[in-house]
C-alpha cells in the first residue's frame, strides 16, 4: 500500500524557497532530519540562483523590446521601404509587397559593434544574477572587432530584399557587397519558400557568389502528399557536389515510414518505424536503425514517441503540500508505512 501521506502531491514555492528552507526541519540544528551546513549552504545558493534565473527569464522575454529602444538611442533602427511589385517564385510571377533596407559600412559595423556590447553587458548581467555564471562570464568578443575592421577594410555593404505575398515571406535575399567594385565583388544568400505559403511544397536557400557562381544549397521538397502517402527529400549540395540526401517516405494507411540518409552517394542510415495518426494524436513506434549498408543494426522498436498537439498539463488530484513544512511526525509516519509495507513484501518472498 502506498502511504497516506505520499498519496498527495508535494510542492516547493520557489517564490520563497531561501526562508522556507531556512524554517525547516531540514535546516542545520533543526531536527534529527537536519543536513550538515555544507550541503544546506548549496542548497540556499541553488534557491538564490533560481530566484535570479526566474528574474532572467523574465527580462529575456523583453529582450527585442530592449533592443530596438537601445538601437533607436543609437540612431541604428532602420526601417523597410516597401513598394508593391512582382517576384518569381518556384518559377511563378506573384503580386505583392517588396521590402528593401541598405546598410552602409559604416551602419554594418556599428551594427556589429553594437551587437558586441549588448552581448557582453547581458552576459554580465546574467553573471551577477546567476552565480554560477560568474566563472565563466569573461567571454573572448575580439571576433567581433575583427569582422567588423574586416567591413571597415572592405568596404562592404549590404542590400536585403524581401518579397512579400498573403502576409508570408516568400523569398528573401541578403546581398552583400564590396562597394569599390558591386559586379566582380558579391554574395547573395537567397531563400525561397514555395508559391503557395499555406502549403509550401519546396523550400530551398542557396548562397551565390559572383566570381564563383553556387557555393552552397539546401533544398526540401514534399514529393507526395495525398490522404495516403506522403514522401519528401531534402539535400545539401557544396559547389554542384552533392554532400548529403534524406529521404522520407511515409504509407499513411498503414503508418510505416522509413527514413533514409545518404552522404556522398552512400548510405549512411536508415531508420524504420511506424507513424498513426488519431486525431490530435501522432503515436510514432521506432523500429529499426541500420548504418553501414546494413552491416550494423540496431532495434528500436522498445521506443515510443506520442505526439498530441492538444495535450494539456493536467493538476493532480488532492490538495498539494509544501515539502519544506513538513513536520518530523510526518517524515516518521512515512518511515513507518514504508517500512512496514517492505516487512510484508518480504514475508510475501519468503
Amino acid at each position: 500500500a502506498v502511504p497516506e501521506l505520499l498519496k498527495n502531491p508535494y510542492k516547493v514555492s520557489l517564490k520563497t524557497l531561501e526562508q522556507d528552507l531556512a524554517n525547516s526541519i531540514f535546516a542545520p540544528g533543526k531536527s534529527q532530519y537536519s543536513m550538515d551546513q555544507y550541503t544546506y549552504d548549496q542548497l540556499v545558493q541553488v534557491a538564490r540562483s533560481i530566484g535570479s534565473m526566474q528574474e532572467a527569464m523574465k527580462s529575456a522575454t523583453n529582450i527585442v523590446d530592449d533592443i530596438k529602444a537601445k538601437l533607436e538611442q543609437q540612431g541604428l533602427k532602420k526601417s523597410f521601404t516597401q513598394t508593391s511589385g512582382s517576384f518569381t517564385v518556384d518559377g511563378q510571377s506573384l503580386n505583392g509587397t517588396i521590402a528593401t533596407m541598405d546598410l552602409t559600412t559604416d551602419e554594418l559595423v556599428r551594427y556589429i559593434q553594437f551587437g558586441k556590447t549588448y552581448l557582453q553587458d547581458y552576459i554580465n548581467k546574467l553573471a551577477q544574477q546567476i552565480p554560477d555564471l560568474a566563472y565563466n562570464s569573461d567571454l573572448d568578443l575580439s571576433d567581433f572587432d575583427d569582422f567588423a575592421n574586416q567591413i571597415r577594410n572592405s568596404n562592404v555593404a549590404a542590400h536585403i530584399e524581401l518579397d512579400i505575398y498573403k502576409n508570408y515571406v516568400v523569398r528573401f535575399d541578403i546581398e552583400v557587397y564590396d562597394t569599390a567594385n558591386r559586379a566582380q565583388n558579391d554574395v547573395h544568400i537567397i531563400g525561397e519558400f514555395g508559391s503557395n505559403p499555406e502549403k509550401a511544397q519546396h523550400v530551398t536557400v542557396y548562397i551565390t557568389q559572383a566570381t564563383g557562381g553556387e557555393m552552397g544549397r539546401f533544398d526540401y521538397t514534399i514529393t507526395a502528399d495525398t490522404s495516403t502517402n506522403f514522401s519528401s527529400v531534402a539535400t545539401i549540395t557544396s559547389q554542384g557536389s552533392q554532400i548529403a540526401t534524406a529521404n522520407i517516405d511515409w504509407n499513411k494507411s498503414s503508418g510505416d515510414f522509413t527514413l533514409r540518409v545518404s552522404s556522398y552517394g552512400m548510405d549512411a542510415a536508415t531508420i524504420t518505424g511506424n507513424a498513426k495518426v488519431t486525431g490530435s494524436k501522432m503515436v510514432i513506434q521506432l523500429g529499426q536503425v541500420s548504418a553501414g549498408g546494413g552491416y550494423y543494426s540496431y532495434d528500436l522498436s522498445s521506443l515510443q514517441i506520442t505526439i498530441d498537439k492538444d495535450a494539456k498539463i493536467t493538476k493532480p488530484s488532492g490538495t498539494a503540500k509544501d515539502v519544506l513544512k513538513l513536520t518530523e511526525a510526518d517524515i516518521q509516519s512515512i518511515m513507518t508505512e514504508l517500512q512496514s509495507n517492505l516487512g510484508n513484501l518480504a514475508g510475501l518472498m519468503y
